[in-house]
């Protein structure tokens, strides 16, 4: 039996799997396969990263918190799958033999817990030390010499890694500081023609979408009781799903019923992809908006992996009071409420 073929393209992904794209969108492209969701318990849940994994081949993809977006992908067991690099397999997974023929010549690698991990900018290669060199291994000077006497050794690589630094630090998966002070270079990867960025709500009624794409606009501004849904259509695009007011989904999101109005009719359009939802009140003037929820795909919610993760701030004027970045530790959370969903 054949082995599932996957090209290695550093910086870049793994055949389909690539690097940016959305814990969303993955869930979704790989609903074809059994995947396992790990992350924290609540509230590191927060601020730790999120993994998913195809255990049929031996794949993990780490997501960022704030954001989700895929910032490293792992192959985790080489006998699973065949590896290419620009088109040529990768048969012969030796040290001599990747170092000589695939990659090149490369910055010295480094030891660490029990391994050798040499790195290339946007991909790493994990070789585990046999118990008798580890003693040899602590007489080496630097980092060039042991990479020479490793060269002679020849061990095979036991994992691949695919991210897009110029090396991945060791226990980037555990370490949130580590992880964190790489967040600024994520780079999102579009799968629709329109991508939301973020929504900022000023706190009086006034929501300003940041689009990452759009055809013309670069933000779209939404005032409550103001803005109409035929105008929102014609920005947006149609919602992924539509329920009406007597849906018995859409009474989580009413305080009361007296809220909407006894004698207006309601709608909500469900946006998945963006990670958020727009109810609108019909009035003689037409549908106007009138609730942003906003949605933040916890692992620990109930609809986990059924909206994409929406980046949101909270702001008075200039001044940014709460974000879905969180760069805080669980012992100063206090003052944090994190909602799912997030009502504005």
């Amino acid at each position: 039996m054949s082995l599932p073929k996957f090209e290695l393209d550093p910086a870049i992904g793994l055949s389909e799997i690539k690097l940016g794209t959305s814990l969303y969108t993955m869930l979704h492209q790989l609903s074809h396969l059994h995947l396992q969701v790990s992350y924290s318990p609540p509230p590191d849940v927060l601020i730790d990263p999120i993994s998913l994994t195809i255990k049929k081949y031996g794949i993990r993809m780490t997501f960022d918190p704030s954001r989700q977006l895929l910032i490293k992908i792992e192959l985790l067991d080489l006998g699973k799958l065949e590896v290419s690099y620009k088109g040529k397999p990768i048969r012969d997974k030796g040290l001599r033999t990747l170092y000589d023929h695939y990659i090149g010549p490369t910055y010295p690698g480094s030891f660490h817990d029990g391994a050798y991990v040499l790195s290339y900018p946007g991909v790493s290669f994990r070789f585990e030390m046999k118990r008798e060199w580890l003693s040899q291994l602590e007489s080496k000077k630097d980092d060039k010499e042991l990479l020479e006497w490793l060269l002679e050794m020849n061990p095979r690589a036991t994992s691949i890694a695919v991210h897009r630094y110029d090396k991945w630090l060791p226990g980037a998966n555990k370490d949130g500081e580590n992880l964190r002070a790489r967040l600024d270079d994520i780079e999102r990867l579009c799968s629709g023609d329109i991508e939301v960025d973020k929504l900022i709500s000023y706190g009086d009624g006034k929501v300003l979408v940041k689009l990452f794409k759009h055809p013309s606009l670069k933000e779209l501004k939404l005032v409550l009781k103001e803005s109409m849904q035929q105008d929102i259509l014609a920005d947006l695009g149609p919602p992924d799903e539509v329920f009406t007011k007597n849906d018995s989904r859409t009474l989580i999101h009413s305080s009361s019923s007296k809220s909407l109005g006894s004698n207006s009719a309601s709608v909500f359009h469900n946006y998945f992809r963006f990670g958020f939802d727009l109810l609108y009140t019909t009035e003689r003037t037409g549908a106007v908006l009138s609730k942003v929820i906003i949605h933040n795909n916890l692992p620990t919610s109930v609809m986990f992996g059924k909206y994409a993760k929406c980046y949101w701030e909270y702001s008075k004027g200039k001044l940014s009071l709460a974000s879905s970045r969180i760069h805080v530790k669980p012992n100063e959370m206090r003052f944090l409420q994190i909602w799912n969903p997030r009502v504005i």
